[in-house]
């Protein structure tokens, strides 16, 4: 793999990751980009430099995390659904990971089901704050997130649209979809990581181009969370609405 494609799909992991639109449909569209293939990248290598996304999250929240035992009783809560449900049914859906008309129908569904609730919502005011969530609410969040399960659905878009469909604020429902994201993450990344062995001999994976991914993921993921959340202190996930419906289309052409 060369420098440039390591680069581009370690930035573009860490820009989709916490944005409401995919991140594995937009590696599908870099993969078609670059001219690559699912040999030429191997699943430790997308399993580790989404971690390393995932990893922002703790340096831009450490003190929070570290000093606020109910945030992490809640994000507990919000996770069981998830894990469990993942568990129980991961043959399932492992079935279908690689199913692009399905990835790409759920691209375009959540793009407008984003659109419908932005148009349900805006005369609405939201009042809800994730500093008092409740353990009902932490739970109907979690399950919101297991719809994620399908891919293309995205984590972060079933978080947020679960949390503004509750009445919490936009700006509230973006810190939780990322603070949710590390256990979620971090449980399914080690998961991953076991079940297909990749803990034997990982020490040869790690490539300069596997390093070079890891840091762009993380550094852009940081920025990416920050621009975010002022984004959606003033504007809707209408255009993340409209661009996942053009995304959706677009990969559907490229593909045909």
């Amino acid at each position: 793999m060369a420098w440039y494609q390591a680069f581009l799909l370690g930035l573009i992991e860490g820009i989709t990751e916490f944005l409401p639109v995919s991140s594995t449909a937009h590696i599908i569209l870099i993969y078609h980009l670059l001219g690559l293939s699912s040999k030429e990248v191997s699943t430790f290598f997308l399993v580790f430099i989404q971690f390393a996304a995932i990893l922002a999250v703790l340096v831009k929240y450490y003190h929070r995390l570290r000093n606020d035992g109910k945030l992490l009783f809640y994000l507990s809560i919000s996770f069981f659904p998830f894990g469990v449900l993942a568990f129980a049914v991961k043959q399932l859906f492992e079935s279908y990971k690689d199913n692009l008309f399905l990835i790409i129908g759920a691209l375009f569904l959540g793009g407008v089901v984003m659109l419908l609730v932005e148009y349900l919502i805006k005369n609405q005011r939201l009042r809800l704050s994730s500093k008092k969530i409740s353990s009902k609410d932490a739970f109907l969040i979690g399950l919101f997130q297991t719809l994620a399960l399908v891919p293309g659905v995205s984590r972060s878009a079933a978080v947020i649209l679960g949390m503004l469909f509750l009445g919490y604020k936009r700006e509230e429902a973006v810190e939780y979809s990322f603070l949710l994201a590390l256990p979620t993450i971090t449980v399914a990344t080690i998961y991953q990581l076991v079940n297909e062995g990749l803990f034997i001999g990982i020490k040869p994976l790690f490539t300069p181009s596997l390093i070079l991914a890891s840091v762009t993921a993380f550094f852009s993921a940081l920025v990416v969370m920050r621009a975010f959340l002022r984004f959606v202190s003033t504007r809707s996930f209408t255009i993340f609405g409209f661009y996942r419906v053009f995304i959706a289309l677009l990969l559907l052409v490229l593909l045909l």
